[in-house]
């Protein structure tokens, strides 16, 4: 597989995601997905070329082995972000904002995970 440029950085091809939605496939970019939150046995996801988000009959952890490691991290059992859209921590790194200017929460125990995605500087 050879990376593609993309605005963010490199795109790998393996990176687009189908969608099912009504009676049409959807292709979307793994980059473009913002995050997405359980729902009980359902899956909301929030992505910039859909309106505000859609419904997938999948769980969350089923989402978390299919899409790439390197790109989306869980941050609370109910959230999966994606590494690129994040725009802010609070000071306490308890919640995190996205570019779409949702705050998430992220739990104790993924505190250390989504951290390792980061460099801090001080």
């Amino acid at each position: 597989m050879s990376p593609v440029q993309s605005s963010i950085g490199y795109r790998l091809e393996y990176s687009r995601i189908c969608i099912l939605q009504e009676e049409e496939i959807r292709v979307v970019f793994a980059e473009d997905i913002y995050y997405m939150e359980s729902a009980n046995q359902y899956l909301r996801l929030y992505c910039q070329p859909l309106p505000s988000f859609c419904l997938l009959p999948l769980s969350l952890d089923m989402a978390a082995r299919r899409l790439p490691a390197d790109l989306f991290c869980r941050i609370h059992r109910q959230y999966l972000i994606s590494i690129c859209h994040v725009k802010k921590f609070n000071l306490n790194k308890t919640r995190v904002c996205m570019s779409n200017n949702a705050w998430l929460p992220v739990g104790r125990s993924y505190r250390d995970r989504l951290l390792d995605h980061f460099c801090f500087l001080k």
